[in-house]
């Protein structure tokens, strides 16, 4: 009786289909991250940006509303007064044309009289 010694075409096949599918999972994997990454770093933005505007609002304590567009955002704000109160309201969206996303900030602020 021979024994033969090596590998079977079989049991390549089967290494290869196991690899590729480790490997498209991988790849689907780093796909996935990628747009969290993306939507984290527009998240980030979103909130600097409503950040930076609500400490604008505070330092004017002026009631009012707008809108500022660039090409990464629009950003509209809204602010009422009531007595030493400011409530304001940032909503930042992403451009037209851009994924669909918005988020809204909202602050209470207060305003010592001058």
């Amino acid at each position: 009786m021979s024994r033969r010694t090596g590998i079977s075409l079989l049991e390549v096949m089967v290494a290869v289909t196991v690899l590729g599918i480790g490997l498209l999972s991988l790849a689907a994997a780093n796909a996935a991250f990628a747009r969290h990454a993306r939507g984290a770093a527009w998240e980030a933005m979103a909130a600097a940006h409503a950040h930076d505007r609500l400490e604008r609002l505070a330092a004017s304590c002026a009631a009012g509303s707008g809108v500022r567009r660039s090409w990464a955002h629009v950003e509209r704000w809204r602010a009422r007064r009531a007595g030493a109160v400011l409530d304001a309201t940032v909503t930042v969206a992403a451009p037209p044309g851009a994924a669909p996303r918005t988020r809204h900030f909202e602050a209470r602020l207060w305003c010592a009289d001058r």
